[in-house]
């Protein structure tokens, strides 16, 4: 099932799922479209296939207001071409254990595909997911942040809209990292410690 109709029920979910819609007003007015490093197809920076990254809560020395999102952000992560079928963003997903993929076309950031999304779609009749794409699926206005942006500005936006992560881009518009509401809790442990 391919089309406006889709798009809308992909919408719908994206909408329920918290997903970003705007960019960051500190972030680059051009890093909606991303040049991620990494090419069109699926991609990572630093990792070893199949590698979950593991970030235990390490107490924060220093004042929680001056906390940037760069240092606190999951680096590098994983992403997925926009070509890509469902049935291998479920796949990456499971193997990798994370919730969202940032998705790239021609290396550029097109929009974000969340599991809530994926399992949303799983309900619905006339989904292929050997068919389909993440573009079928995703969300394409993502929320998009720099690294110098404060993390207490990105976690208030993504409380209250209810964005589920905000996609990390450098000056020239690449994907160096996603923030996700997991890698706040993370912060936030470490904070209270």
């Amino acid at each position: 099932m391919r089309g406006k109709s889709f798009a809308t029920l992909a919408g719908m979910a994206n909408e329920n799922s918290g997903l970003a819609l705007k960019t960051n007003a500190n972030a680059n007015a051009n890093a909606t479209h991303a040049d991620a490093a990494g090419g069109a197809g699926l991609g990572h920076a630093n990792r070893e296939p199949g590698a979950t990254p593991s970030r235990s809560v390490t107490p924060f020395p220093g004042d929680p207001a001056t906390i940037t999102v760069g240092e606190v952000m999951s680096a590098s992560p994983h992403t997925i071409g926009a070509d890509q079928t469902l049935a291998r963003a479920h796949e990456m997903m499971r193997a990798l254990r994370v919730r969202h993929l940032p998705v790239l076309s021609g290396g550029k950031l097109v929009g974000v595909l969340s599991q809530r999304d994926l399992y949303f779609l799983e309900t619905l009749q006339g989904i292929d997911q050997d068919k389909d794409t993440a573009t079928d699926a995703m969300t394409s206005d993502v929320y998009v942040v720099a690294p110098s942006d404060k993390l207490a500005d990105v976690a208030r936006n993504m409380s209250e809209k209810r964005y589920g992560c905000a996609v990390v881009a450098d000056v020239h518009g690449r994907v160096v990292g996603i923030f996700t509401s997991t890698d706040g809790l993370r912060v936030l442990a470490g904070v209270v410690e």
